[in-house]
């Protein structure tokens, strides 16, 4: 477990993002359930680091809103396809 804890401050310091680490230490899961070993990333302080890096660094919601020319664009298939 102190490597998971160690890996977790390392991505974190690096800049990561809570997702990105989450879906790496995943992996680690996955890798260590086919094996029937112990999951160290199942234990209370790494969900903990966890939270608390989505917390520090939350991820904001980069997608653009739809503009009037693209809507404009995509409405007759919107119709077509709902009727």
């Amino acid at each position: 477990m102190p490597a998971v804890v160690l890996f977790i401050a390392f991505c974190f310091k690096k800049g990561y993002a809570s997702s990105s680490i989450t879906s790496a230490l995943s992996a680690v899961s996955y890798i260590h359930k086919m094996h029937n070993l112990n999951d160290p990333t199942a234990t209370f302080i790494v969900r903990k680091l966890l939270h608390g890096a989505a917390k520090l660094r939350p991820s904001c919601d980069q997608r653009a809103p739809v503009k009037k020319v693209i809507l404009h664009d995509i409405s007759p298939f919107v119709i077509i396809t709902v009727f």
